[in-house]
């Protein structure tokens, strides 16, 4: 049952009695006095301010003997000792699991895959290296992962772009030799710069049956665009790749 304890009296509980502090005058007790000298089954009877309706009540004695880990006591302007939850994540404030969840590093593994996963976006969609730069997208980047953070413009460009091309290199090596015919198709043009430029693709049936394109090297061609010329590159281009009994 709750019992209410007037200010200033004694409380017992078996052998352990204590002052169980109300409202009170500056005069009658230091006011550190509830705080530290008295023991916590006292301490469980003292009075408190339900948040909800603000009017003191008081614990029951079947409470536990240690104080709520979740409950946080304080006085309020009167005197009157109030009892409050502590925030939590939910309420906007941030807890220990919180600063190590965000802080922690990476899986060496996992940070691997989100750098090759950006060198291919800045690859493909065309974006220059220094996007990682930007204010904006190291925001970004923080949200979708605060643990994770961007290589440098020059490990882009010095590191994972060779790093990349070495591996699609590997890959499409294994395709072109595992396939039975090989149709190559080639271009070439001259930039506004006046700089020659030619490029060979590779069309086949894998072995999972799937029509592949690969473009096996785009480069910039200094040589005149003769038949001589161009049937040489083709020639040293596909001995490279090995496929010079495949193709038609």
């Amino acid at each position: 049952m709750p019992v209410r304890i007037a200010t200033g009296a004694v409380a017992h509980i078996g052998s352990t009695e204590g002052f169980a502090i109300g409202r009170r005058s500056r005069d009658n007790f230091p006011r550190n006095i509830g705080m530290h000298f008295l023991p916590h089954k006292a301490m469980n009877l003292f009075p408190a301010v339900s948040p909800i309706i603000r009017e003191p009540v008081a614990m029951t004695s079947e409470t536990s003997e240690l104080p709520n880990p979740t409950v946080e006591t304080s006085q309020d302007n009167q005197g009157i000792l109030v009892s409050s939850p502590l925030p939590s994540s939910s309420s906007g404030q941030n807890l220990m699991t919180d600063y190590i969840r965000n802080t922690k590093p990476l899986p060496h593994q996992k940070a691997k895959e989100l750098d090759e996963q950006l060198i291919k976006l800045i690859a493909k969609e065309y974006h220059p290296f220094r996007i990682v730069e930007g204010a904006e997208f190291k925001k970004f980047i923080y949200l979708l992962n605060p643990r994770y953070s961007p290589p440098t413009r020059k490990t882009l460009a010095n590191v994972l772009l060779s790093q990349l091309y070495a591996k699609v290199q590997n890959e499409v090596e294994q395709l072109v030799a595992a396939t039975l015919a090989i149709c190559l198709t080639t271009d070439a043009w001259t930039s506004i710069t006046n700089e020659s430029f030619i490029a060979i693709t590779a069309h086949y049936i894998d072995t999972n049956t799937n029509l592949r394109s690969n473009l096996l090297s785009c480069i910039q061609y200094d040589g005149r665009h003769t038949s001589e010329n161009l049937c040489e590159f083709l020639k040293e281009e596909m001995e490279k790749w090995k496929i010079s009994n495949k193709h038609f």
